[in-house]
C-alpha cells in the first residue's frame, strides 16, 4: 500500500522523539531539581503514567476517527511546535513556583512541575501509538500492533544511541529540539500524501511548511540562540549566567 513506507517513517520518527525528548528533558528537570535522585523516580513515574493514559483512554477514540492518517500527521504537527515550548517552560519552573536559585525544590512541586510539563507530550506520544496500531496496513490486527511497536522501538533504540553519544556532545538541548521538531514536521508532510482529503491535506502542508518557515527564520537571524541564551538566564536569575555546558554526563553552568 501506498501508506505503508512513510509511515513506517513516522513510526519511527515517533521513537526517536520519544527517547530523545526522555532524555533532554529529564536532563533539564535534573537541573531544575539539582540532581535530586527521588525525582528521577518522579519524572520517569510521570512519563509513563502519561503515556499510558494516552495510549488507553484517547486510544479508545481511534475506531470513531474517519480519517486517520490526517490524524497522525496533526499529532506530529503538533509535537513539532510544542518540542522547543517545552523546554522554556522546565527552564522557568522555578520562578513559576516561586523558589529562587539554590532553594531545594519539595517533593510535591517536583510531582506537579513533572506532571504538568510532561502531561501533553506523553499523552500524544502515547496516543500516536494506540493510532498508529489502527493505521498500519495489516489484515491481522494483532500482527499490525506487533509490528508498529518493533518499528517504534527500533526508532527509540537509534534515538537514545544518537542523542546520548552525538547529538549532546555537540549541540545544545534548544537545537537538539528543533531539529527533531523539525524531523516531526517532515515527516508530517511526507505521511500527508497517502491522504485522499485533499482539502485537510493542503491545509496540514500549509500549516507544516509555514511552521518549518519560522523555525528556519529562527536559527537564521539568531532568535533561536537568543532563546537559548535567555532561558539559560531566566533559570539562574538574579545570577549572571557566565558559561553553561553540556556533557553526557550533565550539565555545568558557572555564574556569579
Amino acid at each position: 500500500m501506498a501508506v505503508k513506507r512513510p509511515f513506517i517513517a513516522s513510526i519511527l520518527t515517533v521513537g526517536i522523539t520519544s527517547i530523545t525528548a526522555q532524555i533532554v528533558l529529564l536532563r533539564e528537570l535534573i537541573i531544575v531539581f539539582y540532581g535530586n535522585e527521588v525525582s528521577i523516580g518522579l519524572m520517569l513515574g510521570c512519563w509513563l503514567f502519561f503515556g499510558a493514559a494516552g495510549s488507553i483512554l484517547l486510544g479508545r477514540f481511534t475506531e470513531k476517527i474517519p480519517n486517520r492518517i490526517i490524524t497522525f500527521c496533526a499529532c506530529q504537527l503538533s509535537l513539532g511546535i510544542l518540542l522547543p515550548l517545552l523546554i522554556i517552560v522546565l527552564r522557568h519552573v522555578k520562578h513559576l513556583f516561586g523558589f529562587l536559585p539554590g532553594e531545594i525544590i519539595p517533593l510535591g512541586t517536583m510531582f506537579v512541575s513533572s506532571a504538568l510539563a510532561f502531561a501533553p507530550l506523553c499523552t500524544l506520544l502515547g496516543f500516536l501509538f494506540a493510532l498508529g496500531c489502527r493505521i498500519y496496513p495489516e489484515r491481522d490486527t494483532a500482527s499490525g500492533i506487533g509490528r508498529v511497536y518493533i518499528i517504534e522501538s527500533i526508532g527509540a533504540a537509534a534515538g537514545g544511541l544518537i542523542t546520548s553519544f552525538l547529538l549532546i556532545r555537540f549541540f545544545t538541548p534548544m537545537q537538539i529540539l528543533f531539529g527533531l521538531a523539525a524531523v516531526n514536521i517532515i515527516s508530517c508532510i511526507f505521511l500527508s500524501n497517502a491522504s485522499p482529503k485533499i482539502k485537510l491535506r493542503k491545509s496540514l502542508k500549509g500549516l507544516s511548511y509555514l511552521s518549518l518557515i519560522v523555525f528556519a527564520l529562527l536559527i537564521a537571524t539568531g532568535h533561536a540562540a537568543r532563546l537559548e541564551e535567555g532561558s539559560k538566564e531566566a533559570q539562574w536569575r538574579p545570577f549572571n549566567v557566565i558559561a553553561s555546558k553540556d556533557s553526557i554526563y550533565g550539565n555545568i553552568t558557572v555564574c556569579k
